[in-house]
């Protein structure tokens, strides 16, 4: 009884969930069609409300907010604005987290190569880890190296930096979304062993070839 009531939660919960932030995001996406003038709004020309309209309105704002500041005078006024904002104490602290936190869920993605493991904390210990560099052998290595991205869980955007001997690692047959998954999910979903010896497989395959 107690597998089935699990079983039932982990497939209605984080539908509930999702449907609960989505219509959360829509009916707040909805304010900004206040900015429309009354006579012009879809509530009066149609006399119903359309839900879903306002994310149309946010998406056009961004759009055009985006093609407006993406040049040398946009710039130097958002320089101006965050540097007002910098100078107010509680409102500074807010406004660059949110920043920084925006900047990490959308570029992060970007700097990561490939999935690894890495011996870490200690040695037959095994972490998941992002490569985000390369380098020819140098200095103290003798072997090419790998500059590794080591996140926390389950907030995947801290974690440490490592620079490992490329030998060291074993390569993942995972892409990047799906080891942030592994990750938040505290490595419950997808299992670990298996990429491996996908891995493997496929290059023996090319080696074969």
């Amino acid at each position: 009884m107690k597998k089935y009531l699990i079983t039932g939660m982990l497939i209605w919960v984080p539908i509930l969930i999702t449907v609960l932030i989505v219509r959360a995001l829509l009916d707040f996406s909805d304010y900004a069609l206040l900015l429309i003038p009354q006579a012009y709004r879809p509530t009066t020309i149609y006399g119903v409300h359309i839900p879903g309209l306002g994310v149309l309105l946010v998406l056009a704002i961004l759009l055009v907010t985006g093609l407006l500041f993406r040049n040398v005078l946009g710039n130097f006024i958002v320089s101006l604005w965050e540097h007002a904002i910098a100078r107010i104490p509680l409102v500074s602290s807010i406004h660059n987290g949110v920043k920084q936190a925006l900047k990490v869920i959308f570029t992060t993605n970007k700097s990561f190569q490939e999935v690894v493991l890495v011996e870490y904390p200690r040695r037959d210990c095994w972490s998941v880890a992002f490569v985000t560099n390369r380098q020819s052998a140098h200095g103290v290595f003798k072997h090419d190296t790998l500059t590794l991205f080591v996140p926390t869980t389950p907030n995947p955007t801290s974690g440490y930096v490592f620079v490992v001997d490329e030998q060291e690692v074993r390569y993942l047959d995972m892409s990047v979304d799906e080891a942030v998954k592994f990750v938040i999910s505290l490595g419950t979903v997808d299992g670990i062993g298996d990429k491996i010896k996908q891995k493997k497989k496929r290059r023996l395959q090319h080696d074969d070839k």
